[in-house]
């Protein structure tokens, strides 16, 4: 889960469904926010012109993108010296 913030409003990327997740709910009240959207995670995404791979269980990603970031999330079984 990764989550957006513009002023008040949340914006939730996550491909999993967040239902009663505590920890976000605490987020919310700490920081007075609300969640205006939930998107699904994407495999590829770009912060501050920076490009960040997402990779998970599912192992999919491009080789030829040529990401500044690499996140694995759910315990991907890959050859991390292939990937670098």
């Amino acid at each position: 889960m990764i989550g957006e913030r513009n002023g008040q409003h949340l914006t939730i990327f996550s491909k999993d469904s967040i239902q009663n997740n505590s920890m976000l709910k605490s987020y919310q009240v700490a920081n007075f926010t609300t969640l205006k959207t939930i998107k699904a995670l994407p495999n590829l995404a770009y912060f501050n012109g920076k490009k960040i791979l997402i990779i998970d269980s599912l192992v999919i990603y491009s080789l030829n993108k040529k990401p500044n970031v690499i996140i694995l999330t759910k315990s991907p079984k890959l050859n991390l010296e292939r990937l670098f």
